[in-house]
């Protein structure tokens, strides 16, 4: 077993009050994943690991090795915070619910740095483009994308008909697009071809042109709808961060 303390890059996802003056830290790391440790005195005014102990924000900890399977935090300094106490509302709730998303989806301890870079990308999105909704339909499908569960999109996995037009379900049973008159009975929604060519773009898009990317209040309701059915089926789980967010929304 490995005694030695460890530096990790990571990203805060979640902070929560444990015990009386410490906080217990969710993170993603570059180096090992998703973990969980202790930043004992973090909840205190002036503890010196407070700073660390923010969500949405990239810190360099250093972890001493787990007790009773947790880890502890015994240094620690915030490199970048994307999302503070004073940022616009829409973009807390929109990182809290990709924060709940990765802590639902994400196994522990298995590193990738494509996913490390993939929230880093999100949460300065959210910091810097207006349009939130956009940059959740983005991580939604590339955290489907990690996960190996990213649907066919190129047209009905059942009899082929191509995107020209028409409506098609989201269908996670058939891991793809079902046309209106084969998925007769599916229980995802119906979405238009446009929307499925606009997640297209969304997954093709290089970083620096996704805010090209323009998408109707309409379509992008239809997105929203297919893609939370579609978590929700694989993950049998509905994120509370959503639900906040439908209602932040209506």
């Amino acid at each position: 077993m490995d005694i030695r303390d460890i530096t990790v890059d990571a990203v805060v996802l979640k902070a929560r009050d444990y015990k009386e003056q410490d906080k217990l830290l969710t993170y993603f790391a570059l180096e090992t994943g998703k973990g969980v440790a202790i930043a004992r005195g973090a909840a205190k005014p002036g503890g010196k690991l407070r700073s660390i102990a923010q969500p949405f924000c990239r810190v360099s900890l250093t972890l001493s090795p787990p007790k009773s399977g947790v880890a502890f935090v015994s240094q620690g300094l915030q490199q970048n915070s994307f999302i503070g106490v004073g940022a616009d509302l829409s973009a807390l709730a929109y990182a809290s619910y990709i924060s709940e998303l990765t802590d639902l989806a994400v196994p522990e301890h298995r590193p990738s740095p494509d996913f490390f870079a993939l929230l880093l990308t999100v949460f300065s999105l959210l910091q810097m483009d207006d349009d939130h909704a956009r940059t959740a339909r983005y991580f939604e499908l590339r955290l489907l994308q990690e996960l190996g569960l990213l649907p066919d999109l190129t047209g009905c996995s059942c009899c082929g008909r191509s995107l020209m037009g028409g409506s098609f379900h989201l269908s996670p049973r058939a891991g793809g697009l079902l046309c209106a008159a084969c998925g007769a009975g599916e229980a995802a929604p119906l979405i238009c071809a446009g929307a499925v060519q606009t997640m297209r773009r969304l997954l093709e898009a290089p970083l620096m042109r996704l805010p090209a990317v323009r998408i109707s209040r309409t379509m992008m309701e239809e997105i929203d709808q297919a893609l939370a059915y579609y978590l929700d089926y694989h993950l049998e789980y509905s994120a509370k961060a959503r639900r906040i967010l439908q209602q932040l929304l209506d």
